[in-house]
């Protein structure tokens, strides 16, 4: 007569697949959750550090599940590898932010003027601890930017601040950045500044950003200025935020007639 083993039953893959589940909804409900306004980003934060967790832990249940499997036949395949694909989705953040890390400066605040960064009033005064306070660069920040960012200057166009100014604002609530505060550009204003509220793609971090934009003998001078609320490091997202626009800025101008300026016949 033939004698036939049941296999045993892995409950560390079980597990595995149970948490990673966990792990990758808790993700989208914080994303969501902060990108909507229903929590502030210290709690989304501190909830990214709970997926964080719990991915690596589904991780580690999926890998004693699978030494099981090998080792003595048990049944864990199917929920291992379940827990494995939810654990590494909900870590996929973490490892693009890892990616940048190293990719870019540690730096908070960009500029196209680092002699004379665009002011941000409103944020400045608003800006509170834990959140990254709005100074002047330091020699050091100075240095990490020009060598990351060389082409990161301001930008100049052949047209009037006046058209230049609307465009700005246009630009910036097509992105849907809130507007802080907005001034018209009036004969004689030399130069006006914006501010707006900037967020990040998936989490709706916020970054608080300052135009400039300077009359220039009928031309125009279009400064910016992004500096992230909270973390040590940008992982580039200011550069980009500050290259994006003035590249959308340049093109939406192109597509406009130059006021004051007569087609010929």
């Amino acid at each position: 007569m033939a004698a036939y083993l049941e296999r045993r039953f892995s409950r560390s893959a079980l597990w595995s697949r149970r948490i990673g589940y966990f792990a990758l909804v808790l993700l989208v409900i914080d994303a969501l959750a902060h990108r909507y306004g229903f929590i502030d980003t210290l709690a989304a934060l501190g909830v990214l550090a709970v997926v964080f967790a719990l991915a690596l832990i589904a991780l580690a249940l999926a890998t004693i599940g699978f030494t099981r499997l090998w080792r003595r036949g048990d049944k864990a395949g199917r929920n291992a590898t379940a827990g494995t694909v939810m654990a590494l989705l909900a870590l996929t953040p973490f490892v693009a932010g890892g990616v940048a890390y190293f990719l870019y400066p540690q730096v908070t605040d960009v500029s196209t003027d680092l002699a004379d960064p665009p002011r941000l009033a409103l944020a400045e005064a608003a800006r509170r601890p834990p959140m990254n306070p709005i100074r002047p660069p330091s020699p050091d920040e100075i240095d990490k930017q020009k060598q990351a960012y060389p082409e990161m200057t301001g930008r100049l166009f052949e047209a009037p601040a006046e058209q230049v100014a609307p465009a700005v604002l246009a630009e910036a609530i097509d992105r849907g950045w809130t507007v802080r505060s907005a001034p018209e550009f009036t004969d004689g204003a030399g130069a006006v500044t914006m501010e707006f509220t900037a967020y990040t793609l998936v989490f709706a971090f916020p970054a608080d950003v300052a135009v400039r934009v300077t009359d220039e003998a009928g031309a125009t001078i279009v400064d910016m200025r992004s500096v992230s609320r909270y973390g040590r490091h940008d992982f580039g997202d200011n550069a980009r935020r500050i290259a994006d626009f003035l590249t959308a800025l340049d093109a939406r101008l192109r597509a406009e007639p130059i006021k004051g300026l007569q087609a010929e016949p």
